[in-house]
């Protein structure tokens, strides 16, 4: 995962910045696949326990995790806000819960809570919103 965030940075100019938000997307599933083999209950080989025992690697993968998030959710609300396409509406709304859901005690939390409702607002889902 530390090799996809070299892929994410390496597209940081301007005209690379679709595949920059494809790569950010491909983090989020590469993520979730270390999660669930991290706290999976099936025997883990040598180097999976090398990898998953380091705190150092982990924090800095957990970091990147929040990043890509905010970064992709708001792309997509600042997507839908321009467009008004449903389903950027519906990619930031969920990236927005991803976030809040998986790191509740994260000083951006708020943040996110706020922009979740002005996008589903935005969205027409009023009751939601709220």
């Amino acid at each position: 995962m530390l090799l996809q965030a070299k892929i994410i940075d390496a597209y940081k100019a301007p005209e690379f910045s679709s595949l920059r938000i494809q790569e950010k997307e491909a983090f989020i599933k590469i993520y979730h696949q270390y999660e669930e083999r991290l706290t999976g209950s099936m025997p883990k080989s040598y180097l999976e326990n090398i990898i998953f025992d380091d705190q150092v690697a982990h924090k800095k993968i957990v970091s990147l995790m929040k990043e890509n998030l905010e970064d992709l959710a708001r792309y997509y609300h600042a997507d839908a806000q321009k467009t008004k396409f449903k389903n950027s509406y519906k990619k930031a709304i969920s990236l927005y819960i991803e976030f809040i859901n998986d790191f509740k005690s994260d000083v951006r939390t708020p943040d996110m809570v706020f922009l979740l409702a002005e996008a589903l607002y935005e969205n027409g889902q009023y009751v939601e919103s709220i």
